[in-house]
Order: C-alpha cells, then structure tokens, then sequence
C-alpha cells in the first residue's frame, strides 16, 4: 500500500467505482483498496464518501468553470465558441460523474443517487448551472449584436439549451 496521496488518482477511482457500483454502494476504504492507498492515509483526507463526492463535485466545477472563461474570452464567430463550450463542458461532465449525476436529476441515474447528491453538495455547486447560463447567455448576446443569432431573450434561449 502506498503511504502518498495524490487526490487526482484517488478521485479518478473514486469516480470509476461510482459509475461501475453507484456513489450509495462504495465505500471510502474500496476506492482505497482499488487505488492501492492505505485507508488510514484515505481518512485523513476524507471523512466519508459524503466528503469525497463533495471534493470531485468542487474539482469538476472548476474545470468546468474554466472552459466558459476560456470561450466567453476566446476570438471567434459567436456560434463557434458557443458550439466549443458545448462540446468541452459536454466533455469533460463525461469524464467526471458527480456532476453529471447532479445534472441529470435521476434521469440517467436513480433517484436515491440523485436525492443523495442534492442533500449532500455544497450551497456553491449550485451557482455552476448559473454561471453556464450566464456563459451560454453572454454568447447568445454577442451573437445576436453581430446577426449570428436571431433576436430572443439571451437569458431565456441559455435556458432552453441548458435545459
């Protein structure tokens, strides 16, 4: 067993127990057992799968709240960027888990998996639906000043995409 912690590895196989078993039937010292690290290094670092699942949704968050930066900032048509911020986010929630599991709202997943997630994420995770419709809507607006886009409510049309 492997004394170091590296939170990306430990994360990653957290992830792909998650997507395999379901976050309700795996436990911390699984992933630490799949992810060869010891589970006394484990606890030190997570008090629970509650924790964890916490730790990867603010992860993928970040990530994702990188690339609307990254295409809200980059040069380009309008629909270019706005069909790159769809195509990363769509990306990367494909990697994770958590994330997609909270989006889904236990259309892919279980409902207790759903109930779980949304009892269980911090308040902060739920300003990244808001900050992607803000994204998607800023690019909208661009557009639509350029005659990319037809003229609608930016606001509204990012929520129709988001969906």
């Amino acid at each position: 067993m492997d004394n170091t912690f590296d939170h990306d590895v430990f994360m990653d196989k957290a992830i792909e127990l998650f997507r395999r078993n379901g976050i309700l039937n795996v436990s911390l010292e699984e992933i630490a057992k799949q992810a060869n690290i010891s589970t006394d290094v484990v606890h030190k670092e997570y008090s629970s799968v509650t924790a964890l699942v916490s730790r990867i949704a603010e992860r993928e968050n970040a990530a994702i709240a990188q690339i609307h930066i990254e295409c809200l900032d980059s040069p380009g048509r309008p629909d270019a960027r706005l069909a790159r911020l769809v195509k990363e986010v769509m990306i990367r929630l494909a990697k994770g888990y958590v994330l997609e599991l909270f989006n889904t709202a236990g259309r892919i997943s279980n409902p207790e998996e759903h109930a779980f997630m949304m009892n269980n994420l911090p308040p902060n995770i739920l300003d990244y639906r808001r900050q992607n419709t803000a994204a998607i809507a800023r690019i909208i607006a661009q557009g639509q000043a350029d005659g990319t886009f037809s003229q609608f409510d930016p606001m509204e049309g990012a929520f129709l995409l988001r969906g």
